[in-house]
């Protein structure tokens, strides 16, 4: 079913958004820095818009400063810093190639990382300049003077084409003028306060521990150190901790929503360092805190509009204000694929979601996802996201199983077209309700800043609509050394006396103009009042629904708590009694257990006791059996000595004796020793007897020593 729903999704942001899927560019840069006011060009429908910091730029973007402003662009590892009355034009933007185009003004640039591959272009209408190392370098540009300047700090550059016929060392400055034949000349670089100005931001540009978790070519990586802390997870990797955030603070949620080509809704964050984190990587709670997790770290890191999940719908809008049109979104986890709602490349898609972990491998994580969705989800009416108003002053109440309960969603389901946003913002009833919004839309053509500058009776403004084909047309010819150096001159020309009179000249004609608009202005306003009024009251009406659904919502969490306590009160009390009679039933266990081995015992000394007695009658029957066989062996003995006796008594007397030769001499008497009394024979009978009694002992005795 996830499957089948995400190829819905899929086919849907298709059909809502028909941008080719091979212009979805990888590497986006940023605004990064504003000082005054700034214009932005992305929309040929839309025009100069008013710029705002973190909004992205690609191939075919532009950007200028009004008089007495200064902005910063950067593109990963590159930094070009805008001063006043200056505009670029961004021609080509992505991985492997920058080139942008400057019609007039002043540019900083800062090339900190650059790559053996990469390409770095900067056009002016009177030369084409190629950044060959990291350095420092700025580039003038005086269209009344028709003069460009190259200034090389430190690094080394090319004037021409990439073959490189000039080369500009450190410590120069080319100065190239003319038209069709332009001439230049080599001086030596001087410093101004506008380049101590990007000096000093130089120096906030420390790199420490991000650049060992992150790309130099993710753009915004820069910011990181400076506004959170980092820390490794083992199921994470990497995580970055911002600081100094609101204690309602979640991701998207503090910044607005911008409909931006090609990719269409997309999140501009309020903080200065959200870019990274709101384009790359997911975003996850650990311990009660908000942690961004970058990923594996990628040289080349794919770009997103905003790395979030959709929901709304019919019901969700009923459920949520009393049925008028809302839409939410929550940050997907790391743990979740992004599926973007514009057409795109599977292979992007894959590079997207590179980042994206398995799935947690500890108990007390498994939810992960869904405690991301719960407390991250951010709802706010349809026309607070069209009309760009910042999200936390529109946020809508809701409770939290209904966004448990809303299914995932596009934004072409919620949310209106791009033909619909721009006919919108060009209504000027629209435009009048918008005065007091941060975002203000303005006329397709004009920078928000170029009326003021008129007024000021200044020349400089942006062009209307910048010619983004230079960048296929042919460069410009190769600057000649040049016979005479020309004067030295300012950064900027004045304008001449002539050019002030009709500067005076036409702005007379547009005062005129200007006080006719003036009183279309004031109509307009007036309905504007009517329309603020009323959303006055309908925000009052929102509060006061808000503010009495915090009551239920206190009084339901009250109840709840209560509840729990009960519950774990007699819980407590049901494993109380439990435990008791465990140990009672295991009291009863042993008791028994040691009657059965005292018996156990008994029965083992008993049949011990039993077994001696039988082994000692044993042996004493053995005994007597011996003894026996002893006295008769003894008797036998006994008859054979007295037979041996009788036999030598009678071989003596048979014996004749010597005759006597001398006188005998008087013997002792002989004494005879005495013969043992002969016992009497045993008869024949008596003898079977015996022999039978002694076989019986010894097959007695064989048996006791078998067993």
């Amino acid at each position: 079913m996830r499957f089948i729903s995400s190829l819905i999704l899929a086919l849907a942001s298709a059909l809502a958004l028909p941008v080719a899927a091979q212009d979805i560019p990888d590497r986006v840069g940023r605004i990064a820095f504003i000082e005054g006011s700034a214009a932005v060009y992305q929309d040929p429908d839309e025009g100069w818009q008013q710029a705002y910091v973190n909004s992205p730029v690609s191939s075919e973007n532009s950007l200028w400063t009004d008089s007495g402003s200064r902005a910063e662009l950067r593109i990963g590892g590159t930094a070009m810093r805008l001063d006043e009355t200056t505009q670029v034009d961004l021609s080509r933007l992505d991985d492997s190639e920058l080139a942008a185009y400057i019609p007039r003004g002043t540019v900083a640039v800062r090339v900190r990382h650059l790559e053996p591959n990469e390409r770095v272009t900067l056009s002016t209408p009177h030369a084409s300049f190629t950044i060959r190392a990291n350095g420092r370098y700025r580039i003038d540009v005086d269209p009344d003077r028709e003069e460009s300047r190259l200034t090389v700090f430190t690094g080394d550059a090319r004037v021409g084409s990439d073959s490189g016929r000039l080369r500009v060392g450190a410590g120069k400055t080319v100065r190239v003028f003319g038209g069709s034949s332009p001439s230049y000349v080599m001086v030596n670089a001087v410093a101004d306060p506008f380049d101590g100005w990007a000096q000093q931001r130089d120096a906030g540009w420390v790199e420490t521990r991000s650049v060992q978790y992150l790309s130099p070519n993710m753009t915004g990586y820069e910011d990181l150190d400076r506004y959170g802390q980092w820390s490794n997870e083992a199921d994470l990797g990497a995580l970055w901790y911002p600081t100094r955030v609101a204690s309602d603070w979640a991701p998207y949620r503090y910044g607005h929503w911008d409909y931006v080509r090609p990719w269409g809704w997309t999140w501009i964050d309020d903080a200065s360092w959200g870019y990274a984190p709101f384009h790359y990587g997911r975003w996850v709670q650990v311990r009660d805190r908000w942690a961004w997790s970058p990923g594996k770290r990628e040289l080349r890191p794919t770009w997103a509009p905003a790395l979030v999940a959709w929901i709304g719908g019919a019901g969700f809008n009923a459920t949520i204000s009393g049925g008028s049109p809302s839409v939410g979104w929550y940050p997907l986890s790391p743990w979740e694929r992004y599926q973007p709602w514009y057409n795109a490349s599977p292979t992007y898609v894959n590079r997207v979601n590179l980042v994206v972990l398995a799935s947690p491998q500890r108990d007390d994580q498994r939810q992960w996802s869904e405690r991301t969705r719960d407390r991250g989800a951010t709802v706010v009416s349809r026309e607070a996201v069209v009309d760009r108003r910042p999200v936390q002053q529109a946020r809508v109440a809701f409770k939290p199983e209904t966004i448990r309960q809303a299914a995932v969603t596009t934004p072409a389901a919620a949310l209106p077209a791009r033909n619909e946003v721009i006919q919108r913002r060009q209504s000027p009833r629209t435009q009048a309700a918008q005065t007091n919004a941060p975002t203000t839309a303005t006329p397709a053509g004009k920078a928000p800043a170029q009326t003021a500058a008129i007024q000021r009776g200044e020349r400089a403004g942006p062009v209307a609509k910048p010619d983004f084909a230079r960048r296929t047309a042919a460069a410009p010819p190769a600057p000649e050394p040049a016979k005479a150096a020309p004067p030295p001159v300012q950064r900027v020309a004045p304008p001449s006396a002539t050019g002030q009179q009709q500067a005076r000249d036409q702005q007379n004609a547009r005062e005129a103009q200007q006080k006719g608009q003036a009183d279309a202005q004031k109509g307009r306003e007036a309905e504007a009042q009517k329309a603020r009024d009323q959303q006055n009251a309908r925000e009052a009406q929102q509060k006061g629904q808000a503010d009495a659904q915090k009551g239920r919502e206190a009084e339901a969490q009250k109840a709840r708590e209560a509840q729990v306590q009960q519950q774990q009160a007699q819980q407590k009390g049901r494993e109380a009694e439990a435990q008791k009679a465990r140990e009672a039933q295991l009291q009863q266990q042993q008791a028994q257990q040691k009657g059965r081995e005292a018996e156990a015992q008994k029965a083992r000394e008993a049949q011990l006791q039993q077994q001696q007695a039988q082994q000692k009658g044993r042996e004493a029957e053995a005994q007597k059996a011996r003894d026996a066989q002893q006295q008769q062996q003894a008797q036998q003995r006994a008859q054979q000595q007295q037979q041996q006796a009788q036999e030598r008594a009678a071989q003596q007397k048979a014996q004749p004796q010597p005759p006597v030769q001398e006188r005998a001499q008087p013997q002792p008497p002989v004494q005879e020793r005495a013969q043992p009394p002969q016992k009497a024979q045993p008869s024949r009978q008596e003898k079977g007897k015996a022999t039978d009694d002694s076989k019986d002992k010894d097959d007695e005795e064989k048996k006791a020593r078998s067993r």
